[in-house]
């Protein structure tokens, strides 16, 4: 079923894509059997985190497939490919906890956080303050660049960089002025705007910001003025 998936894919990394998540299992799964068995864990693992162009490195194999490349274990490049298949496929099995290939969409197993900067020592406090768990598409080479942390366990896919701000801006017309913040407008934990550009984030459907004074009155909902004492 993975490999009709992968037939009939047409490359795009959409949140509700079951093939997405068997190709991204698939390219981690190859580099990592690649480069292990030459430099050992602890500096494949620096490869993934200082070298976010890795996925090259798998390109490149698979355009050329030279034999002093293959691990240890394996004789063929079509034996390779089909035990790094199969490999690829037993972690999303343990990661979505069944075999209903269908059911693995991407942005089930691709979540994004937004971490508290600085906090990353208090446990207790990152449980109030950081926003996890949010699922997202793309990966480090799409327009919606939303990273693949390979270095996480439990098989899991987490996103800890993507794209924050997003703005499209028609130069000629101020009305025509749009955004959004991932994940609101504001930092506060008990703020009403913490997350409340989320799901145009998600969608990649800026808002209208209040740019000209035509689209600060559509918007406003509350003035505050500033005056000199005895100012009426």
């Amino acid at each position: 079923k993975a490999l009709e998936l992968m037939r009939s894919w047409d490359g795009s990394l959409k949140k509700d894509s079951p093939a997405a998540s068997v190709y991204e299992s698939f390219v981690g799964v190859l580099a990592r059997r690649l480069l292990e068995p030459k430099l050992g864990r602890e500096l494949a693992n620096d490869y993934f985190q200082r070298w976010p162009l890795w996925i090259t490195l798998v390109e490149s194999y698979l355009r050329t497939k030279p034999q002093d490349m293959l691990p240890p274990e394996e004789r063929t490049h079509d034996t390779f490919m089909l035990t790094t298949f199969a490999k690829a496929n037993t972690r999303l099995k343990l990661l979505f906890k069944n075999d209903k290939v269908e059911t693995w969409t991407w942005d089930k197993a691709h979540l994004a956080n937004f971490r508290a900067l600085g906090l990353q020592q208090v446990p207790w406090l990152r449980y109030w303050l950081d926003i996890g768990g949010i699922g997202v598409g793309g990966d480090s080479d799409t327009m919606n660049a939303c990273d693949v942390d390979r270095l996480s366990v439990g098989g899991a896919f987490q996103s800890m960089n993507g794209p924050a701000v997003r703005l499209l801006i028609d130069l000629s017309d101020k009305d025509l002025f749009y955004g959004n913040l991932a994940p609101g407008q504001s930092g506060h934990v008990f703020s009403q705007f913490r997350q409340d550009q989320l799901k145009s984030w998600l969608k990649a459907d800026p808002l209208p910001i209040a740019f000209s004074d035509s689209q600060i009155d559509k918007q406003c909902r509350q003035k505050f003025y500033l005056a000199a004492p005895g100012y009426r």
